[in-house]
Parts: structure tokens; C-alpha cells; sequence
């Protein structure tokens, strides 16, 4: 077995439990004194720069099903809400709506990407090598879009954002049969494509630069309680009908290009 056998993934259970319990106080507690300082985007003399991290990626872009419309809007108040509230505008970046998005199975991005992919002049044929895979891979039976519920507001590494759930089984199943077959291709494992992390639900809404006073650590732990408490984010729906493949030289901007492979988790993918 190739070296992402090292790497597990949850159970459905299990990630659904993990989410709830990093939302709630406790959870936002303990999250929060591992924060670090971001290395994706930094603020200089006032001014965001985005610092290049290049890579791929097959992920569910948020605005790529009308359904998600009212779900986009209700996150960009979320955002609001917090830059109000904790007033941090030099450590706080805030991504554009347009870059929110759950990513289904990461391939490979910075470092590794240079090493395995750019420096070998294997840039132009890669959207081919992942659509190789993809045409190996097992069609989704599903016929409806993956649901992902939300648990709430979380904080992980250097960013924050929403955790979801993903409640049903099939769901579940269905994202993890895709990453299982992408992750044990031989193709792809002789590129270092590989399960480098467990599947995750979530959309990141922002970056933290900077490292935050205990203060202010505490303030945004109460910040993010507060909102936790007062939003129904079960309510909060994710409609997924399809991943593609999406580039980025930094990660506020995924590009989707026409050579670049889809795959449909139902037949209502446009």
C-alpha cells in the first residue's frame, strides 16, 4: 500500500462529533490557543497581499449551484458580523465570496507541486493526469446533491470558518468512495498524490495574520460563542452536485479552466 495508508479517515460518526465538539466553548478554547500566523496572506503598510501558493485542487466551489445562493449571503453576514466585532483589520483577512468552496480531495499544492509536477514540466499535462484518474473512478449513483449541514463557527491553524456535518450516509459515502479510489491510484501515487489529511467539512472564511494578544484571543472565542449560540446553523445547507478540478497561485482565487475534469456526484450537475 502506497504512504496515504498512514493517513486515515474518519468515520462518519466520528467527524460529525469532532465537528460539534470544535464549535462549541470548549472547543473554540482550546482551538484557539494553537492558533498561528497565517504564511497565505499578509498585511503590509495597511495593504492585503496574497503570498503565492501554487497548486490544484478538486473542490465544490459555493456558487456553483443556484441552490447555495441564500447560503453565500447568510456567510458573507457572518463575516461582517465578526470583522465588527473583534475590529482587527490589520490580522484579519476576510476571503472573497467568491473563493468560498469545500475541497473534496486535495491533490497537490506549494513545495510539493514544484517539487513532483513544475520542475518534472509536467504543468501542461496535469489536468490530464487527474482526469485519468477521474475516468477510473466509480460513478456516484446518487440523485440528489451531497447535503453538508453546518455545525458552526470554528477555528483551525490560521483561519476560521464554518464546520459542517454530513448527515447522511450516502453522502458520506459517496465523498469518501471518490477520495479512497483518487488516493490508491498508481498513476496518481507516483506523482505523490496521496491522503495527506482526513476529509473535513468546511468553508473557510477567513485568514488570521499576526499573532493575537490573550485578550483578543479571548474576545474572539467569545465572538465566535456568541454567534454559535444565536444562528440555527443546522438550518444552513451546502448543496454539492459536483467537485472540479480548480487551480490557484494563492488561495483566494480558484480558476476552473475548459481542459480542467468535473465529476458529478449527481445527475443534476450542470
Amino acid at each position: 500500500m502506497q504512504a496515504s495508508a498512514s493517513i486515515s479517515e474518519l468515520s462518519q460518526e466520528n467527524h460529525n462529533e469532532r465537528q460539534r465538539f470544535e464549535v462549541c466553548l470548549e472547543g473554540l478554547q482550546i482551538r484557539v490557543q494553537k492558533l498561528r500566523s497565517t504564511d497565505k496572506f499578509k498585511n503590509i503598510n495597511g495593504f492585503w497581499h496574497s503570498q503565492d501558493y501554487q497548486g490544484y485542487a478538486l473542490v465544490s466551489m459555493l456558487d456553483a449551484n443556484p441552490k447555495n445562493e441564500e447560503l453565500s449571503e447568510k456567510l458573507l453576514g457572518i463575516q461582517h458580523r465578526i470583522w465588527q466585532q473583534i475590529q482587527l483589520p490589520r490580522q484579519f483577512y476576510l476571503m472573497p465570496k467568491e473563493s468560498f468552496h469545500q475541497t473534496i480531495v486535495n491533490t497537490l499544492s506549494g513545495n510539493r507541486f514544484k517539487e513532483h509536477i513544475e520542475n518534472k514540466g509536467l504543468k501542461s499535462v496535469y489536468p490530464t493526469i487527474i482526469k485519468d484518474a477521474l475516468d477510473l473512478a466509480s460513478k456516484s449513483k446518487l440523485g440528489q446533491p451531497i447535503q453538508m449541514n453546518f455545525a458552526g463557527l470554528g477555528i483551525f491553524g490560521s483561519a476560521f470558518g464554518v464546520l459542517g456535518t454530513i448527515n447522511k450516509t450516502e453522502d458520506w459515502n459517496a465523498i469518501l468512495q471518490l477520495r479512497n479510489e483518487l488516493y490508491s491510484n498508481a498513476n496518481l501515487n507516483q506523482h505523490d498524490i496521496k491522503r495527506t489529511r482526513p476529509f473535513i467539512a468546511h468553508i473557510t472564511l477567513g485568514y488570521i495574520d499576526g499573532v493575537l494578544s490573550e485578550a483578543d484571543r479571548k474576545k474572539l472565542v467569545e465572538i465566535f460563542n456568541e454567534i454559535n449560540s444565536s444562528i440555527n446553523f443546522s438550518d444552513l445547507v451546502f448543496n454539492i452536485d459536483k467537485t472540479q478540478l480548480r487551480s490557484y497561485d494563492h488561495l483566494a482565487e480558484f480558476v476552473y479552466k475548459r481542459n480542467y475534469p468535473s465529476y458529478k456526484f449527481c445527475g443534476h450537475a450542470t
